[in-house]
């Protein structure tokens, strides 16, 4: 599966805005889980189950994109996704933001930055050969 790269400044605007997303979304289930279990339940290990189960389902919805992520990240600096499971360490996956990319490109894809340049480029060209005819 060919993933492609991502520049630090979208993985960055995806970080931040995981962990915007994500604190709102567990602590508004969390809450709503434990008001409806006060309502209907009395049992605590209930209560728990149900937080255990959504809390696993919450981290599969969380964790495939940000694998993703993370290696069309480590894409652009040149690396193979395996190096995605050093984002299991606290703060690596962080650490990604300010790493450098490729400025060439490589086995994973073309540089992210000359997509735009060559887009770019290739309009003005094209207008001024319109011009011109």
């Amino acid at each position: 599966m060919k993933i492609g790269r991502m520049r630090r400044l979208d993985y960055g605007l995806y970080y931040i805005g995981s962990c915007f997303f994500n604190f709102a979304i567990w602590g508004f289930f969390f809450r709503l889980i434990i008001s409806i279990n006060y309502l209907y339940y009395e049992s605590d290990v209930c209560q728990l189950l149900i937080i255990f189960i959504t809390a696993i389902i919450l981290l599969i919805f969380y964790t495939v994109p940000r694998f993703y992520c993370i290696i069309a990240r480590l894409h652009d600096l040149g690396k193979s996704g395996y190096y995605s499971l050093w984002t299991l360490l606290p703060f690596v996956s962080f650490i990604l933001i300010f790493l450098k990319g490729e400025d060439r490109d490589n086995q994973y894809g073309e540089d992210p930055k000359s997509k735009g340049k060559k887009l770019l480029m290739n309009n003005l060209y094209d207008t001024n050969l319109d011009e011109k005819q």
